[in-house]
């Protein structure tokens, strides 16, 4: 499903449903093209210039380093990489996240050799089940982990 607007606080337009089975939707957007990350590695398919219907058919990218229960696909670009970020090992103890990258949108993606970036084995801390992020660079270049 998809929902647009102007401005973060709305309004926003109607939901628009896309023919895909999946979850954890995610846009990526690069030189006027659209396109739709989901689960089950990272499945992406191209969308309309408006974003409102598939106009590809879904093709896989990377089924993830850690190959269990791969989901919650994001991809930023940076530098002429493609960095793609995975939440791994289910919603249990274990959820993790991990990254690749590639040169080429489609092309061959290579696992971090840090994997996974982010994850959590004590299970006393106080934070726990650590998928579903990527990270950010705010204005002033500070950087940071930030979760979905």
């Amino acid at each position: 499903m998809i929902v647009s607007s102007d401005k973060p606080e709305g309004p926003y337009s109607k939901p628009v449903f896309i023919e895909e089975d999946g979850i954890d939707p995610s846009l990526f957007h690069e030189n006027g093209r659209h396109y739709m990350l989901l689960n089950r590695g990272a499945r992406i398919f191209e969308l309309s210039e408006d974003c409102t219907e598939k106009i590809s058919d879904a093709s896989l990218l990377y089924y993830g380093f850690q190959k269990h229960a791969p989901e919650g696909p994001h991809l930023l670009k940076k530098d002429g990489w493609y960095y793609l970020f995975l939440a791994e090992g289910g919603t249990g103890d274990g959820h993790r996240i991990t990254v690749s990258r590639s040169k080429e949108l489609f092309g061959i993606y290579e696992p971090c050799p840090y994997n996974p970036i982010m994850h959590q084995n004590d299970p006393s801390a106080p934070i726990q089940r650590c998928g579903h992020g990527k990270p950010v660079q705010t204005q002033d270049s500070r950087r940071m982990a930030c979760r979905q």
